[in-house]
């Protein structure tokens, strides 16, 4: 089946230059402004950096685990995210590192794919693909 569907879910990001003014450089955006995401829960622990980082971290997990990615999604959801405005970057580590157990997910895939997404620029291939994309197609969701 896996030769049959190619799924690639995308994110929308932006760059400092066209992010709107709720964007927070600081806390909102990594590799100096370059991408930008949405504060996930307004005055809440988290920021647009623990978004982005999910979208880092959803974009390895389909790259490796592609046919169970809507799986994990809707583990994620129920289990972590109705739970963002309490929870700190670490506990949504946590949580996430239990689905992974719970649905027996291989660390070391993931963590290369991690390990490999800044290049010797600074710059994030992923994410400069995501933006791209957005830009081309005017998505408004996430993930679409």
């Amino acid at each position: 089946m896996q030769k049959l569907i190619r799924f690639h879910p995308r994110y929308v990001l932006w760059d400092s230059e066209t992010a709107s003014a709720e964007i927070d450089p600081k806390e909102d955006c990594l590799a100096n402004g370059k991408y930008c995401a949405l504060d996930p829960d307004g005055e809440g622990p988290l920021h647009g950096t623990t978004l982005l980082d999910e979208i880092i971290r959803n974009i390895c997990f389909a790259k490796e685990f592609q046919l169970r990615w809507f799986e994990y999604a809707l583990l994620f959801g129920e289990r972590c995210l109705i739970h963002a405005e309490t929870l700190s970057s670490e506990d949504l580590d946590g949580c996430r590192n239990a689905i992974y157990s719970q649905m027996r997910i291989e660390h070391e895939k993931l963590r290369d794919c991690l390990m490999s997404i800044e290049d010797k620029s600074g710059d994030i291939p992923i994410l400069r693909q995501e933006l791209q994309r957005y830009k081309e197609t005017g998505l408004y969701y996430s993930p679409a």
